[in-house]
């Protein structure tokens, strides 16, 4: 099995990671140099976020997302079948990263008290 760089926990019956015999009805791409207003229907023209194209996913969809850090909270609303899985893959040689944070800047040490920090 190829090794899958898009790390994604996902409870929904019938989407499926990194499927080795998946032939796509349609592919979706993202790039974090993409733009959400695009259609994300070329590599020329991706999304931007991995959110944007939950909400245009369809049965049968490859969902292939550029390498980068992608910090979102995802809920992905339709689900794909067992003959068109939706599937989210990263680019091959890259690597794609879901880490569901929001980066947070500012922070620092609150003095006297370990492991306590602030931020503004």
């Amino acid at each position: 099995m190829k090794k899958l760089s898009l790390v994604l926990l996902v409870s929904v019956m019938g989407i499926l990671l990194a499927a080795e015999e998946f032939v796509p009805l349609r592919t979706l791409y993202v790039s974090t140099l993409g733009d959400d207003k695009n259609s994300g229907l070329s590599a020329e023209k991706p999304l931007r976020s991995i959110a944007a194209a939950t909400g245009l996913a369809q049965p049968g969809d490859l969902v292939l997302v550029a390498g980068g850090r992608y910090p979102e909270i995802l809920q992905i609303a339709v689900s794909g079948t067992a003959e068109n899985p939706i599937v989210f893959r990263g680019q091959p040689g890259e690597t794609a990263l879901l880490d569901g944070g929001i980066a947070l800047a500012g922070w620092r040490a609150v003095p006297g008290q370990a492991y306590v920090y602030e931020v503004d």
